[in-house]
Formats: C-alpha cells, sequence, structure tokens
C-alpha cells in the first residue's frame, strides 16, 4: 500500500509528480514505484500523456489528493492535445481517466506525441534555480514540452534540453544532474525573432492551460477572407505563393524560420495544398504561425471562427440588406478551379460570386434564377404591386434592365391571374397616348403589363394590337437604345461567363444564343451593334476562346 505521494507543484506534468515520487520512495527500480502507483505491474510510462489517472487517485483517496478531473486538467497536456485532434477528444480524455483496455488487460502507459525540433525533456535554467531556492528541488513543467515551446514565458529566456529523452519509459525526476544548463545564449541579428518565439510559445501556453479548439475548419471563410484582404490571392483564388513568400519573410523574418526549422517555401506549398480541405496535415507549429500571422492569438482566431466578426465581407443580401454567414468552397465549374463564395440568405435570397480578385469578385455575382422563389416574388411585387419600372428596379439592384426583362417575361407566368380589366385598362390608355409608338416600342414601354397579358389575355392583346403598324416604322432612336442595351448586357454575360468557365458550347447554347440571336426581333436590320459583337462571338467559335480570361469583345 501506497504511504506517501507528493503534491504536484504548479504547472508540474503528473510524469514529474511520479518521478519525484521514485525518487523519493527509495524503490531501487522504476517497476516498483509503478506498481505501488497503480496497484499492478508496468513495464513502461509515457511521459507527456499518462493513462489511468482515477485508477491512481483512487489509490491516494485517504490523503485527501486531488481529483483526477484536475490533474488532467492542471498536469497533463491534454488541452493542448486536444485542441490539436478535436476528433480524438472524447476517446483519448477516457484512456487518460480510465486506461485503455485490451482484451482483459488494462494498458496505462500513455501517449508521446511527436515532437520535431528535440527528442528530450526541456527546461528553463531560471526556472530551475528559483525552484531550487524555494522547494529544495526542481520538476517538470508541461508547457515547456510541447512541440511549439520555445521561450519560458515567466523568464523570456530560451528553453534548452535536458539530458532525459521523451521516449525513455522510465521515471527520471528532474534535477541539476539532468538539466545542465550550457551556458550557450542564442545570439539572434534579427529582433523580431526573439519577438516572434515569445509569442509563439505564449499561443502554446495558452493551449496548454485552456480547453479550446483550433479548428480550421470553422475558420475557413475568415482565413481566406484574410489572404483576400491581404492581397495574397491570385486572380480566382488560389494563393499567390510567390507573394506569400515576401510577405512570411517581412513578417518573421529569415532567422525566425531557421530557429523552428521550417523551410519557408515548403511551408507555404503545403499550405497552400491544404487551405481548400481545411487545412488538415499541418502541424502545431506550422498552424500557430499562420494563426500569429492572420490573426496575431489564438484568441482572436477562435472567435473568428465562430462569429465571423473579425473580418466580414461586405455582402448585405440584395433584398433584405441584411449581412449574411458565407461559405467559400473550393469548385470545379468548367474547365477551371474557382473559390466559390455562396450567399444563402434567410429571406431566401441566392446568390454566388467567385472569391478572386477584385475584378474577378465585382463582375462574378451570379443571382440564383429558376430555383430562386424569393427573387421572383421581389421583382414581381416591385414592379406588379408598387409599380416600379424596370429602369428603377435595375438601379436599385445593381443589374442590366435584359436581364430585369428577362425575369419578368419568365416569372410572369406566375403570377396568376389578377384584375384583368385593369391590365387591359393600362393597355388601351397606352395605344390612345401613344399612338405614334409602334407595337414593338409600346411592349418595351410598358413590358409587364404587355407579359401579363400575353401569358393570360392573349386574344384580347392580339386582336386590340392587330391595327398597328408593324416594327418596321420604329424610330432609329428607340432601335439605337435597344441595341446599345443588348450588346452591353451580352458582354457582361459573356465576361462573367469566362470568368466561370464555361465552354464556346455552354456560353453559345445556354447563355448568349437567347440574348443574341432572338429570333423575335430582326437584328440584321435594326441591331447594328449587337450583330456586330454576335459576328465577332460566331468568328471565335473555331478559335480557342476557353483560355481567354479578358475577352476584347
Amino acid at each position: 500500500m501506497i504511504s506517501y505521494f507528493p503534491t504536484p507543484y504548479p504547472d508540474e506534468l503528473f510524469y514529474s509528480v511520479m518521478a519525484r515520487y521514485h525518487k523519493q520512495s527509495l524503490n531501487r527500480h522504476p517497476k516498483e514505484s509503478l506498481f505501488d502507483i497503480y496497484g499492478q505491474t508496468v513495464h513502461g510510462i509515457r511521459k507527456l500523456l499518462s493513462f489511468n489517472i482515477h485508477g491512481v487517485v483512487g489509490r491516494l483517496k485517504w490523503f485527501n489528493y486531488i481529483s483526477a478531473e484536475e490533474i488532467i486538467r492542471d498536469h497533463t497536456l491534454f488541452n493542448f492535445y486536444s485542441a490539436m485532434n478535436p476528433n480524438e477528444r472524447d476517446r483519448v480524455y477516457r484512456e487518460i481517466y480510465q486506461g485503455k483496455k485490451q482484451s482483459t488487460r488494462v494498458i496505462i502507459t500513455g501517449i508521446n506525441f511527436v515532437n520535431e525540433y528535440t527528442e528530450y525533456l526541456r527546461f528553463c535554467p531560471t526556472c530551475i534555480r528559483e525552484d531550487i531556492k524555494q522547494y529544495g528541488e526542481t520538476y517538470w513543467r508541461r508547457s515547456h514540452q510541447t512541440p511549439a515551446a520555445f521561450v519560458c514565458t515567466k523568464h523570456l529566456v530560451m528553453l534548452q534540453d535536458s539530458r532525459v529523452k521523451i521516449s525513455d519509459n522510465t521515471l527520471v525526476a528532474a534535477s541539476l544532474a539532468n538539466c545542465v544548463c550550457n551556458n550557450i545564449y542564442k545570439k539572434f541579428t534579427e529582433k523580431e525573432t526573439l519577438t516572434y518565439l515569445i509569442l509563439l510559445s505564449k499561443q502554446n501556453e495558452y493551449l496548454v492551460n485552456n480547453e479550446v479548439n483550433i479548428n480550421f475548419l470553422k475558420s475557413n471563410n475568415t482565413i481566406l477572407s484574410l489572404f483576400r484582404a491581404k492581397g495574397l490571392l491570385e486572380r480566382y483564388g488560389t494563393i499567390n505563393k510567390g507573394l506569400f513568400l515576401i510577405k512570411l519573410y517581412e513578417f518573421y523574418g529569415y532567422e525566425f524560420f531557421e530557429h523552428v526549422k521550417i523551410k519557408p517555401k515548403e511551408y507555404i506549398r503545403l499550405f497552400a495544398n491544404y487551405y481548400d480541405s481545411r487545412f488538415r496535415g499541418l502541424g502545431i507549429v506550422e498552424k500557430l504561425i499562420m494563426i500569429i500571422f492572420l490573426f496575431e492569438n489564438v484568441q482572436t482566431f477562435i472567435k473568428a471562427g465562430t462569429t465571423f466578426s473579425h473580418v466580414h465581407l461586405d455582402i448585405p443580401c440584395t433584398i433584405c440588406k441584411q449581412k449574411n454567414p458565407f461559405n467559400i468552397s473550393r469548385k470545379t465549374l468548367g474547365k477551371r478551379e474557382i473559390n466559390l463564395l455562396e450567399i444563402n440568405c434567410n429571406c431566401g435570397f441566392i446568390s454566388r460570386r467567385i472569391f478572386g480578385d477584385d475584378d474577378v469578385y465585382k463582375n462574378s455575382l451570379w443571382i440564383e434564377t429558376d430555383n430562386n422563389e424569393v427573387w421572383k416574388k421581389t421583382i414581381n411585387s416591385l414592379i406588379y404591386e408598387k409599380g416600379i419600372s424596370i429602369s428603377e428596379v435595375s438601379a436599385k439592384f445593381g443589374v442590366s434592365e435584359i436581364y430585369v426583362e428577362q425575369l419578368v417575361e419568365r416569372s410572369s407566368e406566375t403570377l396568376g391571374k389578377l384584375e384583368k380589366e385593369t391590365f387591359r385598362e393600362k393597355w388601351k390608355d397606352h395605344l390612345t397616348r401613344f399612338s405614334y409608338k409602334s407595337e414593338i416600342e409600346l411592349i418595351y414601354y410598358d413590358f409587364p403589363t404587355y407579359c401579363w397579358l400575353f401569358h393570360f389575355d392573349y386574344e384580347w392583346l392580339y386582336n386590340i394590337n392587330s391595327d398597328r403598324e408593324d416594327f418596321t416604322n420604329t424610330k432609329s432612336m428607340f432601335w439605337q437604345k435597344r441595341d446599345r442595351k443588348i450588346k452591353e448586357y451580352s458582354r457582361e454575360v459573356l465576361h462573367r461567363s469566362l470568368l466561370y468557365g464555361y465552354g464556346v458550347e455552354d456560353i453559345l447554347d445556354e447563355i448568349l444564343y437567347p440574348i443574341l440571336f432572338n429570333p423575335d426581333i430582326i437584328f440584321e436590320t435594326y441591331m447594328s451593334r449587337t450583330v456586330e459583337y454576335s459576328n465577332k462571338f460566331k468568328a471565335l467559335q473555331s478559335k480557342e476562346l476557353n483560355h481567354i480570361s479578358n475577352p476584347t469583345i
């Protein structure tokens, strides 16, 4: 039966407590001390995360010892491990608390995670001297043993390697004999190096002491937003690796990367490859370097991942003006890999943009029309209920008049039969007041009324218009305005389609043919600009239009 067990010091690793017990117990071999502590034969113990803490505390109940929960929280690296491995949190906590069962035997050795920077336990020389003076002995601090710990955050001095290997599965207490200060202090030529090593170590200490989740999945949108704000995204949203490298060197300096043993070019390559898959595969130091670069500290990073308050694109809903959470995902559209920003507002409005540079972002607004019932209802309400003209609706939402006309033409079928006499009277009034206008001029003078009558009262509309002059007598001014509108809208549609990576056939069949080759209007005679534009486009069909990102037509 165990008759004595040390009380943990502040920030002491629980392995260190067991090692101090062995040193003070007069047992000849660590196996004897481990048998005292666990009540069964143990062949080795891992240093960083010890298992079956509950079993140990159960054997110490006569000493009114601290709880297993307190030990796990304050004297193991569970918080740090779970922050890096959130999906394993519940399983690892269960194993630390009660041990890992394999068949009928309880495995209680624990976990050592890989530290690429040292194979030894670390210590602070100043902490060692203070411990000896205050306690008469020293101990292994948990916050000094993680891969991201380079500096003692209390004394701001570089940590040093002890003579105790992390991989040795035995009990070795910290002492002046194995914590030998080499008296060789690293002198940095760049003042930023020590500053950022201290900051990196402070973020590490925050992870050790707090229950947090370094979840790049939740913060992915904000990370990409910050990259765009810093001008680090290329035209279609991929990371500009060359500029990113320059910015990292400007921020951290060359010497910093040498000390943390990271090759910036390789780091950028890994980051660029992982960022569209939520940054899986990056180590803790790599992640913390990016967090500091973008967010300054872990707290801001965590907040940004849950609230979007740190950086919010100015993308209020087109209809209700409410700012919405957004989703950015890597997509293959046509033949191009792009970052697609999609917004599904609570009001039901759906739109998307390419999350690239300013030009692409501005010109790639694509409003979902076919399945966007809220958008159709909004347009119909403004036009048919409030009497707002197509040109006013166009200006209100920043879209082309031709686009609004097409939307009205498609969505007016869903209105149902409203007050028929209202539309009839309005159209008869147009015929009386504008007797000098041709039918085509009247149609586009009040396109919504014409569309409703065409869908729901066609026979009456046909009869009353039968004595109108045909559009061959339409004034040239009308055709010029119409010609200019359709041509500019065609250019806008083509440019946006090319941004999204559509091929020539897709653009012709689904996008431009309904605009440029509308059989209801005789383009060849009356719309020279549009005809010239469409002829240019036809001429390019045999060329590699898919490779043109900035069309000149």
